[in-house]
């Protein structure tokens, strides 16, 4: 098995903690265990894709991240496709599961093919790219009036 970090898109190393496993027919107060429990332990939680059709993994993870607060790793594993690795990352996926590590190019693809999105996520990388560029200005700005 391999790891693919959809914020790098690259080959990620097995999470430092363990995982605990949380599936797409968790009840809020499941979900909010599984919470407590890796915040407590540093763990990552993996959430199940059965079928790459199966959209129910998003909604979880954006759960987890909006009414929960979970700042932690969040896995997916099972069926998924390169073409959902954009929307992973904004539902607030952090790292995907691969059966076979040559389909690696094809997620690097995915990831660098369209970051433009209009609707407001639990993580969006194009927000997150103008927060960055606005910092650099600032700094750039800060720099030029102190010489």
């Amino acid at each position: 098995m391999a790891r693919v970090d959809l914020k790098s898109a690259s080959l990620a190393g097995t999470p430092l903690g363990g995982i605990i496993a949380l599936t797409v027919t968790a009840t809020r107060e499941e979900r909010a265990s599984a919470v407590a429990v890796a915040r407590e332990s540093g763990l990552s939680i993996a959430i199940p894709f059965a079928r790459f059709n199966d959209g129910r993994g998003f909604s979880i993870a954006r759960l987890l991240r909006s009414e929960h607060d979970f700042s932690g790793e969040i896995l997916a594993t099972g069926h998924t496709i390169p073409d959902q690795a954009l929307h992973l990352l904004r539902c607030g996926f952090d790292a995907v599961e691969l059966s076979d590590s040559a389909r690696l190019p094809q997620w690097k693809k995915s990831l660098k093919s369209c970051w433009r999105a209009y609707q407001t996520a639990a993580r969006n990388p194009l927000t997150l790219r103008r927060e960055a560029a606005l910092k650099k200005n600032q700094n750039s700005r800060e720099l030029e009036k102190a010489a």
